[in-house]
């Protein structure tokens, strides 16, 4: 086994497990938004499918298929429309802050199944065109190699930029909706317009940590798409492949704790798991669980407040 391929198993193997931990504790989480829960469903699964392929050696899919690097062909497919997933989280959020009152008239659990197997087919037709641009695999014969170069870099960069452009906006909407939120009658007393300010402001951190950290983590690897054709020192290339990897893995791993973890609903199941052969423990954390949400379905009924 190759050091490459040594440091791919080592970063891949826990990535892969936790990501696995996300899906069962969804399966688990009938008290998410139907949106969040069907778009972290198909995130964890294809970052999961990302980790599964990471990890087995270039030698696995050369004798299975005869070409040595179909391998990463494999990862391109599954981290690609994981790219695209995340894309549709940010595009959910958007729409949220957009359309508020009009967002749950439109949206449906239908529309956001049809969205994900809408990522499920561009990702893959998108890395074919992808992979046709540095393979000489017979499928490819009868595709443009410049074509296909340019659909599959400026697609994906497009996917990316547009994250950019919905980022500042939603920014401005929390920072709008916190701006609003001032005690102005004895309906809305001070305690409470200062308990929706710190809710708006927790949003706007959660936001920003999450957006960014994905848009910081997923910027070198799209700047380095486009320099990528015009170098032609392998070692160079070699080394930035490296990096961008890294950089990559990073943002498997932390996926399924930005998209996951961090909801109520998702460390409520992790307790109740925790406490499976305890009774008193279980009880106490489902009562509390049961208290959570009674009060959360009370104030989103009265007051329609940001979602978590």
């Amino acid at each position: 086994m190759e050091n490459t391929d040594l440091f791919q198993l080592f970063v891949s193997i826990p990535a892969f497990f936790i990501n696995i931990l996300a899906l069962f504790l969804l399966i688990r989480s009938k008290k998410l938004p139907y949106q969040i829960r069907i778009l972290s469903l198909n995130l964890c699964t294809a970052d999961s499918l990302s980790c599964l392929f990471l990890s087995l050696e270039r030698s696995v899919f050369e004798l299975i298929t005869g070409i040595s690097f179909v391998k990463y062909f494999f990862v391109l497919i599954s981290s690609q429309t994981s790219l695209i997933i995340v894309t549709c989280f940010n595009l959910d959020r958007y729409l949220a802050f957009k359309f508020a009152m009009k967002y749950y008239t439109f949206l449906s659990s239908t529309k956001v199944k049809l969205t994900c197997a809408l990522a499920w087919t561009i990702g893959p037709l998108i890395t074919c065109l992808q992979f046709c641009s540095v393979s000489s695999a017979k499928f490819c014969e009868t595709i443009n190699y410049k074509v296909s170069t340019r659909i599959s870099e400026y697609f994906f960069f497009l996917i990316f930029i547009s994250n950019f452009l919905m980022f500042p906006y939603i920014m401005y909407k929390i920072k709008t909706c916190i701006s609003r939120v001032e005690p102005t009658s004895q309906m809305q007393p001070r305690e409470k317009s200062s308990r929706n300010q710190t809710t708006g402001q927790r949003t706007f951190k959660k936001v920003v940590v999450i957006t960014g950290t994905f848009l910081g983590l997923y910027a070198p690897g799209m700047a380095w798409t486009l320099i990528k054709p015009y170098v032609a020192n392998p070692e160079v290339i070699n080394y930035i492949n490296i990096g961008t990897g890294i950089f990559f893995t990073i943002a498997i791993i932390l996926d399924p704790i930005f998209y996951v973890l961090r909801f109520s609903e998702c460390r409520f199941q992790i307790l109740l798991l925790r406490y499976k052969c305890n009774t008193k423990k279980y009880e106490e954390v489902l009562k509390k669980r049961n208290r959570h949400y009674a009060t959360y379905e009370m104030e989103t009924s009265l007051s329609h407040p940001v979602q978590e």
